[in-house]
């Protein structure tokens, strides 16, 4: 059987990373590859100046690291969750773009070099959509005390959920599966959702 892939997305301090770590312990047929910020040498310059290169350069960083999740993903397994995948990094620059901390250059890079990545990986069988209030947001990021995250607003929050949700409301509805993140602690339920999803 060939395994199909999943993509575990959404905003920052939404809980998609927890999710992924407590699925793949609830079932053997998941796998799930979480993302580590630590490997982008330019996140914390990027978070701290809100204007230069940093921003254009993590973001290559982040295209870089998404592309490798596969190559991460330890055998054997049914399913591969993907901790963000590669389509979901331009919500990301869709803000920088507005809020003026890449170009329109650099951002038109980032969508050439994220179609092409996106010819040379797997498809995705099913997005599951994490989202939860803003102010569930702001207490997970505080909780968690990363540094570079330390100024994060809540205006930056609103305006990235909603490309969030552009980006979800663009995706084919029978390919997508929202989850509020706000209460969820059964997560045996989801499991079954998404395999009921994959026909597995």
């Amino acid at each position: 059987m060939m395994c199909k892939y999943v993509s575990f997305f959404g905003s920052i301090g939404v809980g998609k990373t927890t999710v992924g770590k407590a699925v793949e312990l609830l079932d053997n047929d998941f796998r799930f590859v979480e993302e580590d910020l630590s490997d982008n040498p330019y996140i914390e310059q990027a978070y701290d100046e809100l204007h230069g290169d940093w921003g254009f350069l993590s973001s290559l960083e982040m295209l870089r690291m998404m592309s490798r999740q596969f190559d991460r993903l330890v055998p054997p397994y049914k399913v591969g969750i993907l901790d963000n995948g590669i389509q979901e990094l331009m919500c990301y620059a869709r803000l920088q773009k507005k809020l003026g901390i890449i170009s329109g250059e650099q951002f038109a890079t980032l969508e050439r070099l994220n179609r092409r990545f996106l010819e040379l990986t797997p498809e995705v069988s099913l997005h599951v959509y994490f989202y939860c209030s803003e102010k569930t947001q702001l207490e997970r990021i505080a909780a968690r005390g990363r540094g570079f995250e330390k100024d994060i607003d809540v205006d930056f929050i609103k305006n990235l959920n909603l490309e969030y949700e552009r980006y979800v409301d663009s995706l084919p509805s029978e390919r997508v599966l929202k989850v509020c993140t706000d209460v969820l602690s059964d997560y045996s339920n989801l499991v079954r959702e998404i395999k009921s999803r994959l026909d597995i």
